[in-house]
């Protein structure tokens, strides 16, 4: 199983070296991240470092099969590859039951609820929404019905961050329809990335601006304290929904026995932890 991921950057300058260590007793991982966060908002993950951090809080509906080259898009938070009309401008998605936001003090009890498809319209109207300064907002820029014209309007001061968007629609609460100006076939790609995770409003809602500070999401584990240029202390998500692994297949183990092989808990270490260490520091 797994417990407390810790990611800590030591401001400098120069070259960058790290160990990786793991021990029985903590399974503890020791990773680099060479550059300082940018933020821990998904909306906000343009550089290495947030990138790194920001999949482990949250998760969005697609991502890559770790073991499968070339890269493969998988299902994360939908029940499968999305349903696509024949010419190529619906894409409906299946959310998974059981998938909850992270327990957080901006819901009712403490108590994380269940994800919806109207959290992702909303969490990629926030992307799109020019207040956020998105980097990311590339990813669904003229691909999505009338989201442009959302976003201008938002923009003049002439529409309301509640109004509707033609290509964003739910028809209930597991279901995500996503309809398209012209047909775009990096649309699943761009759905693995960082900026299309989906967010509670709530949250959003009650930490405004410092939402980057108090990130709640769905991810395997939750946040715990950041020290800006120093360390980012994530803990387990006990309500993580949970994902299974086997070990990469090589000629040694290409058999019949390979695919009864059990699956193991996926990640299986308790703790991370990230250095940027000072030019000519020891590596140990």
């Amino acid at each position: 199983m797994f417990g407390r991921w810790v990611a800590s950057l030591i401001i400098s300058f120069g070259l960058f070296a790290c160990t990786q260590r793991a021990s029985e007793s903590d399974n503890t991982i020791q990773m680099g991240l060479r550059v300082n966060l940018s933020a821990l908002d998904p909306i906000q993950a343009s550089n290495e470092a947030t990138g790194e951090v920001v999949p482990n809080i949250f998760e969005g509906l697609l991502q890559y099969h770790y073991l499968k080259r070339p890269l493969t898009v998988i299902p994360r938070l939908a029940e499968s590859l999305p349903e696509v009309s024949k010419d190529g401008l619906t894409h409906k998605f299946k959310i998974r039951s059981g998938i909850t936001f992270h327990d957080s003090e901006a819901f009712p009890g403490g108590k994380g609820r269940a994800v919806t498809a109207n959290d992702f319209i909303y969490s990629w109207k926030r992307l799109a929404d020019p207040k956020s300064k998105s980097d990311g907002w590339w990813i669904f820029d003229g691909k999505i019905k009338g989201l442009n014209e959302w976003r201008d309007a938002i923009a003049k001061g002439t529409g309301k961050f509640e109004d509707p968007v033609e290509g964003l629609q739910a028809p209930d609460g597991r279901t995500l329809v996503i309809k398209l100006s012209r047909p775009y076939y990096q649309l699943n790609y761009v759905l693995t990335m960082p900026y299309a995770s989906v967010v509670p409003k709530e949250a959003v809602d009650k930490y405004g601006e410092e939402f980057m500070n108090h990130p709640v999401g769905t991810g395997p584990f939750k946040f715990e304290s950041w020290i800006r240029g120093n360390k980012v202390t994530l803990v387990k998500n006990p309500g993580w929904h949970g994902e299974t692994y086997r070990p990469k297949e090589t000629p040694a183990t290409k058999s019949a026995a390979y695919s009864t092989m059990p699956a193991k808990p996926f990640p299986s270490w308790t703790n991370w932890f990230s250095t940027r260490r000072r030019k000519n520091s020891p590596a140990g």
